[in-house]
């Protein structure tokens, strides 16, 4: 039952898909922001992967550029954090460390790891936000319209804002 009804949905999704296709498809960004430069115009013919309209990259560089450098310093608090587990290890192994002091370096470890992989995650929120403050072609076409102009805010957060439409060309 479970199939059937996936395999439905597969099939409507594919026939919307094609009746948007015989007409045109919507494009726009994954990241909100401001509109920083248009690079078509309407009737426009485009290959794919051509920069079809930015947002003002400004703030998710700085972003980028911020998550990469905590990203560094994190890794090495980290590195010396699991240094240290391994020198309390080997001293309580000889009874030189009690069980409290050994106990501090694995929670010491735990917590640097922990802002380890929050930093990772954040550099790739980051690195995802500025590459997707860009709409690329996602196939050779022609631009059908722009509904876009600089300065113009798009939020995504709610609903999806058209910023183009294109059609499919051969």
């Amino acid at each position: 039952m479970k199939r059937s009804v996936f395999i439905y949905f597969i099939f409507l999704a594919l026939l919307s898909f094609s009746v948007l296709a015989k007409d045109a498809i919507e494009l726009t960004t994954a990241s909100s922001g401001v509109v920083g430069k248009i690079n078509v115009k309407a009737g426009e013919s485009v290959k794919k992967g051509q920069l079809l309209l930015a947002l003002d990259q400004r703030v998710y560089k700085a972003k980028l550029d911020e998550a990469i450098t905590m990203l560094k310093g994190v890794e090495m608090q980290f590195e010396e954090s699991k240094k240290e587990l391994e020198r309390a290890e080997e001293l309580y192994e000889r009874t030189v460390l009690s069980d409290h002091e050994l106990n501090i370096a694995k929670v010491d470890f735990a917590k640097a790891e922990g802002l380890f992989k929050q930093s990772e995650r954040e550099k790739i929120e980051a690195q995802y936000n500025f590459d997707h403050s860009q709409l690329l072609a996602p196939f050779k076409g022609k631009i059908k319209s722009v509904f876009a102009f600089p300065g113009m805010l798009v939020n995504n957060q709610l609903k999806s804002t058209v910023l183009l439409t294109m059609e499919i060309t051969n």
